[in-house]
């Protein structure tokens, strides 16, 4: 990279923006990758919380129907959120 003339603030201002541009079009596509693979990740994450949350309500449903008692109630026993 070039050293930057501190003499005049406009001329510095276009070179940076310059530099900007010129790293943006050098690494942009890797960025955009790794956005990409965060929301990927992301989303499998939210699919395998989702698919224990389900599981969790099925035995909760379980345990409440073997003691008796309402969902609700479970989950105010084992103080979990009521949903």
């Amino acid at each position: 990279m070039s050293e930057i003339e501190m003499d005049d603030d406009g001329a510095q201002n276009v070179e940076l923006e310059e530099m900007l541009d010129t790293l943006k079009q050098q690494h942009g596509n890797e960025i955009i990758k790794n956005e990409d693979d965060q929301k990927k990740e992301i989303m499998n994450l939210l699919h395998d919380f989702n698919k224990i949350k389900d599981a969790t309500q099925v035995v909760l449903g379980a345990l409440a129907n073997i003691d008796g008692v309402t969902i609700k109630d479970m989950h105010l026993k084992y103080n979990l959120p009521i949903d």
